[in-house]
């Protein structure tokens, strides 16, 4: 008989220099009355390093059951975080970053939300860390909550959840932050539909909350990131332009669920517009060649942020530098 309560999963690729860190701090927590409740799933994206063979290591010292899974070739993230949920066997499936953390006491705190509301979907807050974890360089602040609140869309839409999200973490964009209901995931049809993305999952979270579940907001981080702009981090692969073009894929992704002229996709804009304001997209015009500078330029105009459309694409580059110097400047003043 399935006892699992939780299972931990972990999409990675090429991370065995982080991977003992993420385990470690999944292992420490567990005891013997938890060991049978709890299963950690890894989805290896077809890894050239040692990432088998840490593993194996893992699984020898039998502290709770490893689930491992290596695909024969590497198939992109988006496809690679469906997988490790499609390995696992439990009730709720919690993703975890591979070169991220879990907070001390964060499983019991989550399996005792579970035992004790059954929510459908658990969203919580994340600790900054320097890249090297030795500095802690912040708090998340994706709610403009104080408290942990739960949100019942048999009672209400989507739109009034909404308002209460600052920034993308509160709608699914980092997934070392969600946990959710596995049956529920399960019963959503066309997972792939936003592969390629690296919001696929966006897609199939918002589309469970549409089917009258509930969510909550869990205030307290339960999870440690790592801020930095290395290329061994997922933004840091991406480049500044590519994390900043794919968050827009949120607001399509929201176009599609909910249709152009939504409460939903008004406030997807708006806490866009939030987050990656005017100022961050000149910076970030100067980082990029003229190809991608046109690539976001259409997509911004398609979405409909005709301003920011129409100032960067007259705004004279060569000043570009002189304010970047001024403003450098400033701030050192």
């Amino acid at each position: 008989m399935n006892n699992i309560k939780l299972s931990i999963c972990i999409p990675t690729y090429n991370r065995a220099e982080f991977l003992p860190d993420a385990l470690e701090s999944i292992l420490k927590q567990v005891t013997p009355k938890i060991k049978d409740k709890i299963e950690i799933c890894v989805s290896d994206n077809d890894s050239s390093d040692n990432t088998e063979e840490l593993i194996k290591s893992y699984q020898n010292k039998n502290i709770c059951n490893i689930n491992y899974h290596k695909n024969q070739e590497n198939i992109g993230a988006d496809r690679n975080y469906l997988k490790a949920v499609e390995i696992a066997n439990g009730e709720y499936c919690w993703w975890l970053g591979s070169d991220d953390q879990l907070i001390d006491h964060s499983i019991n705190k989550i399996l005792n939300e579970i035992d004790s509301n059954n929510n459908d979907i658990y969203l919580f807050n994340r600790e900054e860390y320097s890249f090297d974890l030795k500095n802690k360089t912040g708090e998340s602040n994706w709610f403009n909550l104080s408290v942990d609140t739960e949100f019942n869309f048999n009672e209400i839409k989507v739109s009034e959840y909404l308002k209460y999200v600052n920034e993308l973490g509160g709608i699914f964009s980092f997934i070392s932050a969600v946990v959710f209901k596995k049956e529920n995931w399960d019963n959503i049809k066309e997972k792939n539909k936003f592969v390629g993305t690296f919001y696929s999952h966006t897609y199939i979270l918002a589309n469970i909350l549409i089917q009258k579940h509930k969510l909550k907001i869990i205030i307290q981080p339960q999870v440690i990131c790592r801020i930095n702009s290395s290329e061994n981090t997922f933004g840091g692969m991406l480049g500044d332009y590519g994390r900043l073009y794919i968050d827009y894929f949120n607001i399509i992704i929201f176009i599609d669920i909910f249709g152009m002229d939504s409460l939903e996709v008004y406030f997807v804009k708006k806490i866009l517009l939030k987050q990656r304001n005017l100022k961050t997209l000149l910076a970030n015009s100067l980082l990029v060649n003229e190809e991608e500078n046109n690539k976001l330029l259409l997509l911004l105009n398609n979405l409909g942020y005709k301003k920011e459309y129409l100032i960067l694409k007259f705004f004279p580059k060569k000043l570009l530098p002189v304010i970047k110097k001024i403003y450098i400047i400033l701030k050192k003043s």
